[in-house]
């Protein structure tokens, strides 16, 4: 009995792990780019970025460059720095909460970062 519970532990902790390896950016992402309404609804890493600039909500993770961040966003130098999502168009971002695709400062580098955020 203390056997199968420890494999079922065991097994359960492995696919929770293997769950955590992806991404999870875009507009559903729970690091970067999904919708929230506060912190916890975004991964442990990440928290929820709320008012004017996020409507709906924005779960970003903070950083210093775009070695700080996951694949699939860039380290804009906003609030301080946190990645937001990466994108070639406006189609990728969450248009219906009025994200588009637009350039914002990098953090950690010259030049610019095209991500999903407000005009």
């Amino acid at each position: 009995m203390l056997r199968e519970m420890v494999r079922t532990v065991a097994l359960m902790g492995a696919l929770l792990a293997l769950g955590a390896c992806g991404s999870e950016v875009g507009t559903d992402g729970v690091v970067v780019g999904g919708s929230c309404v506060v912190n916890n609804e975004c991964h442990v890493d990440s928290r929820c970025l709320t008012g004017a600039d996020f409507p709906d909500g924005y779960c970003a993770k903070s950083c210093a460059s775009d070695a700080d961040c996951p694949a699939g966003s860039r380290c804009a130098d906003v609030l301080g720095g946190v990645c937001l999502q990466e994108c070639a168009s406006t189609d990728e971002c969450r248009t219906d909460d009025g994200y588009e695709c637009v350039e914002r400062p990098s953090r950690g580098a010259a030049g610019t970062a095209t991500v999903c955020a407000t005009p």
